[in-house]
């Protein structure tokens, strides 16, 4: 009831003051819109969003670490008149500082104001504080959770604010390296700081200027033109409002940059359906002609001529050659025959080997698949496409293409993760490697090609690859791939962990984080009890975290970490060692955690006690799950299925599969009866 109480008191924030609305400041619009920028202490359960959404039942939580922050910096000024924070877990504090920079912030000098310290509330209290007007770019608010551990646990934080503020934005696709006479005009939209729609804009009152014309100099107030090496701000200027954006000139020798792209095998064969034979049905056959051709792209403007190449096989120089030219933006496609076999080679192509062009990046000039891995197909919408090679190169980790993110970043990253996935069970790590085989780009909004989702199933008819992934505008248009120069594992344009999280998807494997076991509000997932009083938080099954008691053995690719693959997942992904797709090459194919019921014919059960003596005798009480309406749900009544009693040696047989009355494990939405010890 308090809850509802409290959702209640926020929804009353919203009043008039001198006939304008006031309204919660939607920063998750803002962040869409690319008007506000989020920094946040790491967040365990939960995401940022959940703190900006005005419902007090959704939680969104510190990972253990105390207090926790979150800066907010807006592109123009915000204006709030009051605020509202609700925390949980016991006794809080909270903090609000404003600014109109992030130093001034930082070293709270010049507009820097703190306008709350240290406010204590109750447990689930909301907080609300109305203030002078305030009008500033940058709000900090620290809350710091004073009983219990260091989980802090916060449900909502609300600045209210006037409604009708509006901004201008230089939109994205916006170069932040360009080259000396590579002229453009910057794309401004008008909009509400708070909403999606941009109005229109009159573009006879829009114009730029240039923090300095030696290196960008502005051509009739609205073209954008480098002239010269160095950095320098460009600002855009409508009725008053300003938007801002830095750009980097780099000079014309720099233009220069060949990158091999992606090698693919030849003669494309469809995976088979259902095949009884994936490991060979599928493959080529031994000992089959078969043609590697490798793809490379001239980034230049001008046409290189006598380009010179290398094929390597396991590191030793096979074949070299040139190539006779390559046209400007082009690829150029470089064949070598073989035969096939399925023993594993490393099977490397380097163009441009004596590094005889100056180029931007030389990390690219060399590629190396092995024979043996799964083929990867990715479709790409253009504007995604080009945005990448205009941004990569920021990050200065030697990328410079949309090709050099999925390769470099992405894929050699995953076979990597295979190799070290090291567990008695897997002394080789996972067996299988993985190779993008093609990169197709699309027109915007083209995806999908032929049903179901643009990103899971960006073309439903392919059949010629094991796995496949669509890339959209919305990364570029969004928040998703904004960071350009972060080049850490939390930023998405170095790696897309969550990428390779649903292509193990794709491979079938399962979210091992659905095999948790959680009590749900009021125990209504675990409703057993013992002697009148619900097991959930007793000490039979203590809570670890809010309301978890017991949490999945695997945390890694399929889980939480997206760095490593856990240990069920290796040992899954070897059953199926050299094995075609079989029911699909997206997420999810049929077979998705078909191992989950390679379940013994006998299950036998020891009971011992806390001392390790076996219990003969004892009474062993099988709660079967029943649906519950959410991803991996589970509910248990109070009846047991399956009651059994231990013999002389403390043992019973629970039979094949004493978790479901159908003999199956289910692993899915609505309904997993499968929870891991």
């Amino acid at each position: 009831m308090k809850k509802i109480l409290l959702t209640l008191l926020g929804m009353m924030m919203l009043h008039t003051i001198h006939s304008q609305t006031v309204v919660p400041v939607d920063v998750v619009q803002a962040s869409n819109n690319g008007f506000c920028t989020i920094k946040n202490t790491t967040i365990d359960i939960g995401s940022i969003n959940d703190l900006f959404d005005s419902n007090a039942s959704t939680l969104c939580r510190s990972a253990n670490i105390n207090p926790f922050e979150c800066t907010l910096i807006f592109t123009a000024p915000v204006t709030f008149h009051s605020c509202s924070v609700l925390l949980a877990a016991g006794s809080n504090s909270w903090t609000l500082e404003v600014a109109d920079s992030e130093n001034e912030l930082t070293g709270k000098w010049g507009s820097y104001q703190k306008l709350y310290s240290d406010r204590v509330t109750d447990d689930n209290q909301l907080d609300s504080v109305s203030l002078n007007s305030v009008s500033v770019k940058v709000i900090k608010l620290t809350a710091q959770r004073l009983t219990g551990d260091n989980y802090v646990h916060l449900f909502s934080w609300n600045l209210y604010a006037y409604s009708t503020q509006n901004a201008i934005m230089i939109n994205q696709p916006f170069p932040d390296t360009t080259w000396v006479g590579a002229t453009f005009k910057p794309i401004v939209t008008l909009s509400s700081i708070f909403s999606s729609t941009p109005f229109p804009l009159d573009s006879s009152k829009l114009s730029f200027s240039s923090s300095n014309t030696d290196i960008i100099s502005i051509v009739n107030g609205i073209i954008v033109n480098p002239v010269a090496p160095g950095t320098a701000s460009i600002t855009a200027n409508y009725e008053g409002l300003t938007a801002q954006r830095s750009l980097t000139v780099i000079a014309d020798k720099f233009k220069n940059d060949l990158d091999v792209c992606y090698i693919k095998r030849l003669p494309e064969i469809p995976f088979v359906e259902n095949s009884k034979d994936p490991g060979r049905e599928g493959w080529p056959a031994l000992g089959q002609e078969i043609t590697w051709r490798a793809y490379s792209k001239n980034w230049s403007p001008d046409t290189l001529r006598n380009v010179a190449y290398q094929w390597l096989w396991n590191g030793e120089l096979l074949h070299s050659g040139e190539i006779p030219f390559i046209p400007p933006y082009s690829y150029i496609p470089v064949d070598f025959d073989t035969t096939w076999s399925f023993d594993r080679k490393e099977l490397t192509f380097v163009i441009d080997p004596a590094n005889t062009y100056p180029e931007l990046s030389e990390r690219n000039n060399k590629l190396a698949i092995f024979t043996d891995a799964l083929s990867i197909h990715f479709y790409v919408e253009d504007m995604t496409y080009r945005y990448f090679h205009d941004h990569q190169a920021n990050l200065k980790v030697g990328t410079n293409s949309w090709e050099d993110w999925a390769q470099i970043l992405q894929i050699q990253r995953w076979n990597h993760m295979f190799a070290n996935a090291i567990y008695p069970e897997t002394p080789n790590g996972v067996l299988d490697r993985v190779r993008l085989d093609s990169i197709y780009i699309v027109p915007n909004g083209a995806l999908p090609l032929n049903g179901g989702l643009p990103t899971n199933h960006p073309d439903m008819n392919d059949k010629l690859c094991d796995l496949q992934w669509g890339f959209t505008t919305e990364g570029v248009t969004g928040t998703a791939y904004r960071n350009d120069t972060t080049a850490t594992d939390a930023n998405m344009f170095f790696y897309e962990g969550s990428l390779i999280h649903e292509l193990g998807h794709a491979r079938y494997l399962i979210d091992t984080y659905g095999l948790d076991l959680n009590d749900g509000y009021n125990h209504d997932k675990i409703k057993i009890m013992d002697n009148g009083q619900y097991i959930g938080g007793t000490d039979w099954m203590p809570f670890n975290a809010w309301d978890n008691v017991h949490y999945s053995l695997e945390h890694g690719l399929m889980s939480s970490n997206y760095t490593v693959v856990d240990r069920y997942s290796t040992m899954a992904l070897n059953h199926i060692f050299q094995h075609r797709a079989l029911c699909g090459n997206y997420n999810s194919p049929c077979n998705i955690g078909s191992y989950l019921n390679d379940i013994p014919n006998e299950n036998r059960l020891t009971v011992i006690d806390q001392y390790g003596k076996i219990v003969p005798g004892a009474t062993v009480s099988i709660y079967q799950a029943e649906p519950y309406s959410e991803w991996y749900g589970k509910t248990f009544d109070n009846t047991p299925e399956l009651v059994f009693t231990t013999d002389a040696k403390g043992q019973t047989l629970l039979g094949h599969c004493p978790f479901s009355s159908t003999g199956s494990i289910i692993h899915g939405y609505g309904f997993s009866n499968a929870w891991q010890l």
